[in-house]
């Protein structure tokens, strides 16, 4: 049984799924009762679409709305983030607010850019408001995020209830005006960054005030207003930077260009280098 978002099939993750064009698919299968959106889908969003019309906002929305784990496959190209509107939080208008758990697999990086266009922010990802004991987990992966007026990737919450787990792999955060990752929690959020660059950001490259901790391995922080920022908002354990090279990035107000760190943070085969040159212009 399948829903449609635009024209494209949403349906049980399997093998054919990732030689789709796009495919929106369930990454849990158990269920084969029909899901229908409970509101229409924008269509307004810029070229490249997804196969069947359907834009990447729309099946966003279509994630959000349909309770269960889902896995969005992008194809390679630029999609650019045109529907304006008043802020809220459903992925209408500015950045695309993730709400339930999902995938957001893009063609490599390089090719399959999500560029904000001033928007807020690239991804805004939300803890779940039922259910609190089940953090909404969001895996970002082969994608650029680039663009936004604030943030590229950003968990904020400031009221208790819910979590919130992010997995970001083999991307590029890039070119947003303030900092590349920005988690505010006084919740538990989870982040693991891996093999991804994180660059020319205007503000740090990551900036976590949260109760836990995070890993980043085998990634590059670099060019930013500065690297690593973290303020412990509560108890914790230990945040890991294993084998990563955090270099180039320019202070903001602070002596800590490199790294700001007030949490217990242990650093295995990382290097952290002061600025060496004066710091390109992006925008």
């Amino acid at each position: 049984m399948m829903a449609t978002c635009g024209g494209s099939s949403l349906s049980s993750r399997s093998a054919s799924a990732r030689s789709s064009p796009f495919r929106l698919a369930r990454r849990s299968s158990s269920s084969t009762t029909p899901r229908t959106p409970s509101t229409p889908l924008p269509a307004t969003e810029s070229a490249p679409r997804l196969e069947g019309g359907c834009t990447l906002r729309a099946a966003i929305i279509e994630s959000n709305q349909l309770p269960g784990a889902d896995e969005i496959l992008i194809p390679a190209g630029t999609y650019v983030l045109t529907t304006s509107g008043t802020p809220e939080d459903d992925a209408l208008a500015g950045d695309l607010d993730v709400r339930d758990d999902v995938e957001i697999r893009g063609s490599g990086a390089a090719s399959t850019v999500i560029d904000a266009a001033g928007a807020e922010a690239v991804i805004t990802v939300f803890a779940r408001s039922t259910d609190f004991g089940m953090p909404t987990e969001m895996f970002v992966v082969d994608l650029t995020l680039s663009g936004a007026e604030q943030d590229g990737l950003v968990h904020f919450v400031t009221t208790s209830g819910g979590r919130v787990d992010v997995r970001v792999s083999d991307c590029i955060i890039e070119r947003n005006s303030s900092d590349g990752i920005f988690i505010v929690s006084q919740n538990e959020p989870a982040l693991h960054v891996e093999r991804t660059s994180i660059r020319d950001n205007g503000g740090y490259g990551i900036f976590i005030r949260a109760y836990t901790p995070f890993v980043v391995e085998n990634s590059q922080i670099a060019r930013n207003g500065a690297g690593i920022g973290i303020v412990p908002a509560g108890y914790g354990g230990e945040s890991v930077v294993r084998q990563t090279v955090i270099e180039d990035n320019f202070g903001v107000g602070s002596p800590f260009r490199t790294l700001a760190l007030r949490s217990r943070t242990r650093l295995y085969g990382a290097t952290a280098q002061e600025p060496t040159r004066p710091r390109p212009r992006f925008r």
